[in-house]
């Protein structure tokens, strides 16, 4: 293969090319591409100017650059995508697609991966806008590429500002590779094979998808790998009372939908029943209960040593229990309501425009689309 030119730029091979891996006239990874997987970047973009130029500086940084990057920007992130269009003109990445789209989380991620995926992509990684490691992406596909697995999960890093935040950190993520139970599409790579197999990520989710993703993928059991030093640095919006308790209250209703994480539903349900079950049967016995439950809730902010943010976790924990308690029943019952009482004409009028303006549903409307069809054309509902 020494007498072969450079896929990228042309430049003759010589033995620094098999030695570093890059072009030594244009320092392009012409070569590495050429003999290993070809690898795509794909992430989803929402309302993150402020963000998104460290983030696609870090891709160009990256030790192994990737073989094709695919950017899927929300229609509403007119200052995102000035930006991103922007990083296009300037950046020497090699086929770096950007993508307007009104489609959710996981139909970004699936346009993006059917799109590179069709001009050639063997592979995919997967992330959010933060801060890649420069070797995060050769970390992150080598047991791919090794034959070891058919998808593998990195670990991250995350930024705070002060010991509050720290505190939110440490009770709403996982801040250790040994806390970590399902890869996460923040950081995450799998096969286009894999990907194809189970249907991509569910369209259906606008939450919560990349852990339905995994557990299809793990149902038919795919390899998986855990790389915990493929890491990249993020700030989740988790880090304030007010972001944990929407997010997760958002969580909840996704995981309502997908039947997911039901025993820790439980268990939250079952720990304040009993606790008020105690208060009405004897105060100081309930009180205790509860306090017991809330010391269990922020363990990791005690065991951290951060005691005076004591206060602010329980205050926070207490939120967001709630909006998890509230968003997940509120969404079994809205399911239970769509399943044994036909919507209202408004709300099936409401999906059709949708469905004519955008040529697909929302999320939340899925159940009935089965017979949308039917009611559109004759204008009778007939439950599915």
């Amino acid at each position: 293969m020494m007498d072969q030119p450079c896929a990228d730029c042309g430049h003759p091979r010589d033995m620094h090319c098999v030695q570093e891996g890059m072009c030594i006239d244009c320092e392009c990874p012409g070569w590495r591409r050429a003999e290993l997987m070809k690898v795509a970047l794909i992430a989803t973009v929402k309302d993150e100017e402020a963000d998104i130029w460290p983030f696609l500086q870090s891709i160009e940084q990256q030790t192994r650059r990737p073989w094709m990057t695919v950017i899927t920007v929300s229609r509403k992130s007119k200052n995102t995508a000035m930006l991103v269009r922007r990083f296009r003109k300037r950046t020497k990445l090699k086929r770096f697609r950007w993508y307007w789209t009104d489609l959710n989380r996981s139909g970004g991620r699936n346009l993006a991966t059917l799109i590179a995926a069709d001009l050639g992509a063997e592979a995919i990684a997967c992330t959010n806008v933060c801060v890649l490691d420069p070797d995060w992406l050769n970390k992150i596909v080598t047991p791919i590429e090794t034959g070891e697995a058919d998808f593998v999960g990195g670990f991250w890093n995350i930024e705070t500002k002060n010991t509050g935040e720290h505190a939110m950190a440490l009770l709403t993520q996982w801040t250790s590779p040994e806390q970590v139970k399902s890869p996460a599409a923040l950081s995450m790579a799998f096969t286009v094979n894999a990907w194809a197999n189970i249907g991509g990520f569910p369209p259906e989710l606008d939450t919560s998808e990349d852990t339905e993703f995994v557990r299809r993928l793990r149902d038919d059991l795919y390899m998986e790998a855990f790389v915990p030093d493929a890491i990249v640095n993020w700030r989740p919006g988790t880090l304030t009372v007010e972001g944990a308790v929407n997010i997760y209250y958002q969580f909840a209703k996704t995981d309502a939908k997908a039947s997911l994480r039901t025993d820790q539903y439980a268990g939250t349900y079952l720990a304040y029943l009993l606790s008020a079950l105690g208060m009405v049967m004897f105060f100081p016995l309930g009180a205790f209960m509860l306090a017991g439950w809330l010391l269990f809730r922020v363990r990791k902010v005690v065991s951290a040593g951060l005691v005076d943010q004591v206060p602010l976790a329980l205050f926070a924990a207490v939120g967001i229990d709630i909006a998890r308690m509230t968003g997940f029943a509120l969404e079994k019952l809205r399911r239970l309501r769509r399943r044994y009482m036909p919507p209202s004409r408004a709300e099936l009028e409401h999906i059709i425009e949708l469905w004519q303006d955008h040529g697909s549903l929302e999320s939340e409307d899925c159940d009935v689309c089965r017979a949308l069809e039917f009611y559109r054309v004759t204008g009778t509902w007939v439950e599915p």
